[in-house]
């Protein structure tokens, strides 16, 4: 009994490893920048602030927002911008869901080649993303 018990922690703590490093090379972790915004289909013109800031998916399931550069950004991008912190979470190969402090999906996300795409859960957006260098 205490083999088979000490097998199966094994495997329990194989297996969390194993989790954190397919984590850690999930190609969604990074800094990205938006760069197109479709509304109902139809491609419009990005927010003029979204060329300051990025969105980031940390290993830790965290989903950051901030600035590229903030000294570079108009006062008007600064002052009127809250982040907020997201949770991401990876449903399939390339999808995820991102959900708030409250665990209500916000948004799915997927990837078209290289390029991220976020689409709301609510309102008829939809962001592609580059990743930053």
């Amino acid at each position: 009994m205490k083999k088979i018990y000490g097998m199966f922690c094994l495997l329990i703590l194989f297996q969390s490893c194993s989790n954190r490093e397919e984590d850690s090379n999930d190609k969604i972790i990074g800094k990205w920048q938006v760069i197109e915004t479709y509304q109902s289909g139809l491609l419009v013109e990005s927010y003029e602030c979204s060329v300051y800031l990025y969105s980031e998916f940390k290993i830790n399931h965290e989903m950051l927002g901030g600035f590229i550069d903030y000294s570079t950004a108009p006062s008007d991008c600064t002052s009127n911008i809250q982040f907020e912190m997201l949770l991401w979470k990876k449903t399939g190969k390339n999808s995820y869901e991102i959900r708030d402090a409250l665990n209500i999906i916000k948004s799915v996300a997927y990837f078209d080649g290289n390029n991220l795409i976020i689409e709301t859960s609510n309102l008829p957006y939809k962001y592609v993303y580059k990743m930053l260098e």
